[in-house]
């Protein structure tokens, strides 16, 4: 949940985001491009590795462990918090928007799923015999 109430919601907020960012990228030099990156291809592959690997702290939508981890974790009392996030995250029509609006409703839906929360609006069909 920490990572999720310091996602930036303002000019502020998102500089202070990068500063954290930053700082921890300097403290975790393996995640800087390795010298062997000789196409864009590789640079592009060790981003990818990158973000998967590192915390969040502009956006969730391309941190597949971190809402992994989190649907693993969250609980019931934890969904208002979620929600409200994903309020915030539309900030326009925009494709960044509309992906972190989307991670964060698979987030939500893998908690109920894992939880099997509102049972009286989902179908359960009877197990057979």
């Amino acid at each position: 949940m920490e990572y999720i109430r310091a996602l930036p919601n303002t000019r502020e907020e998102m500089e202070a985001a990068f500063k954290k960012q930053y700082e921890w990228e300097q403290q975790h030099p393996e995640f800087h491009p390795p010298a062997k990156c000789a196409n864009s291809k590789d640079v592009v592959s060790h981003m990818r590795e990158r973000i998967e690997e590192s915390p969040p702290f502009l956006e969730i939508e391309d941190h597949e462990r971190f809402i992994e981890s989190s649907t693993a974790n969250l609980t019931q009392a934890d969904l208002p918090l979620v929600r409200e996030a994903r309020r915030k995250s539309l900030h326009g029509l925009s494709d960044e928007s509309l992906g972190e609006y989307f991670a964060f409703s698979r987030l939500i839906l893998g908690v109920i799923n894992r939880l099997d929360l509102y049972m009286e609006y989902r179908i359960h069909p009877n197990p057979t015999p």
